[in-house]
């Protein structure tokens, strides 16, 4: 028993030295900051976790509950984009409804996209999500919104001073 731990004590200080331990833990709990380099070679600045940055018009529902998750910094060829998660008590419905009715109150220009798929994870499982993606185009800025449809899942909301990445246009256009 004493020999378990000794063991346990040693681990753990290897485990409390390790930089990427702590990295971790400011990923959960404040901001860690670094440098991506993109596919084309241009570095940029990466902030990731609850205490990054969350541009004023990038709106978020009152009612929900935003977990910044990422910032990057806007770099030639590449514009400042981010992205959190959104948890709301509200059902799925009245959340993509009040987030649209919102948007386009608000001089968006707004469209919906429907997916089902299957679930890439083991075991495969079906896969239901509705895009509401929003435009305000004389200041070149953009908002999707992605809800899980047949799950308890955080919404998603991804920011961006620009076109969004072209993977994230998924679906189909039309009601959710």
């Amino acid at each position: 028993m004493r020999a378990i731990l000794i063991y346990v004590a040693l681990l753990a200080a290897v485990v409390l030295a390790t930089p990427a331990f702590w990295w971790l833990v400011a990923d959960r709990t404040s901001l860690t900051a670094g440098e991506a380099v993109e596919a084309d070679g241009v570095h940029r600045t990466v902030m990731t976790g609850p205490k990054a940055p969350w541009p004023d018009w990038a709106w978020t529902p009152a009612e929900a509950k935003l977990r910044v998750r990422i910032w990057n910094g806007a770099a030639p060829g590449h514009p400042a984009n981010g992205f959190g998660e959104l948890r709301s008590a509200k059902p799925m419905h009245e959340q993509i409804g009040a987030v649209r009715d919102t948007l386009l109150a608000r001089g968006w220009d707004v469209a919906d996209y429907h997916f089902e798929g299957q679930d890439p994870a083991m075991p495969s499982r079906a896969l239901v999500l509705c895009t509401v993606q929003a435009h305000l185009e004389a200041q070149g800025r953009t908002l999707t919104y992605t809800f899980t449809l047949d799950r308890n899942a955080p919404a998603t909301v991804l920011w961006s001073e620009g076109a969004p990445p072209a993977q994230l246009q998924v679906g189909v256009e039309g009601p959710c």
